[in-house]
């Protein structure tokens, strides 16, 4: 079962940031078929194959062989493991985790995503919180103060504060911990590798956190 839930997770992960490019563009993602963004050739039907063609084609075009961004192989793998860690325990998490993908990628092409996904993911968080409603507060205010200082100073970006407070609500310190550790650190590298300056921080947190969650599943069950 947990290998049918990593195809599936792996399939709309393969999907999801198609449909967050197209929405983007104004294109239509629901009639138009999947094809190279250089030679606008059609894919075949074993182009489609999450992972799977990613790696055998060697991360590029069949034809052209221009070289396919890697984040596609990441959300694959990230949506996988997902849904097998939540597809079969608990809907709501699902969900939310979904819509922290959905904003990492909007952040990954656009640096940015809509204040509209805010109330959802805070409300999905919220109702499904291991914490006490007191503790629930106590971060939501810390949230607000952090929000109000960096629309001052600037030190990081209001969604990445939002992802952030949504992560540690709606799973605990040492999880929210790690994840931020390892997303900055990630995130660091990559700026390193790349000589970038500046980097979508989202997409590092959500990545980060399905590492985390899963790691934390296989030690629960040890």
């Amino acid at each position: 079962m947990k290998i049918i839930l990593f195809i599936y997770g792996s399939i709309i992960g393969s999907f999801l940031p198609l449909l967050v490019e197209r929405i983007i563009a104004k294109k239509n993602f629901i009639w138009s078929r999947s094809q190279c963004t250089v030679c606008c050739r059609k894919l075949d039907w074993f182009e489609l194959i999450p992972i799977f063609s990613f790696v055998t084609l060697r991360g590029k075009c069949r034809v052209c062989k221009i070289k396919l961004p890697y984040y596609l192989l990441v959300y694959e793998f990230s949506t996988g493991f997902l849904f097998t860690l939540y597809g079969e325990q608990s809907f709501k998490i699902l969900c939310l985790l979904i819509c922290f993908e959905i904003i990492s990628l909007f952040d990954l092409f656009t640096f940015q995503f809509s204040l509209w996904w805010l109330p959802l993911i805070f409300a999905l968080a919220i109702y499904d919180s291991p914490m006490p409603y007191n503790n629930i507060v106590s971060i939501l205010i810390l949230y607000l103060i952090i929000l109000l200082i960096n629309y001052k100073f600037k030190w990081i970006g209001n969604g990445d504060l939002d992802l952030l407070a949504c992560i540690l609500i709606s799973t605990n310190l040492m999880v929210f911990a790690h994840t931020l550790l390892l997303a900055s650190a990630s995130a660091l590298l990559y700026c390193w590798f790349k000589k970038n300056k500046v980097v979508p921080f989202t997409p590092f947190l959500f990545n980060n956190l399905i590492v985390v969650l899963f790691l934390k599943s296989i030690l629960v069950t040890m």
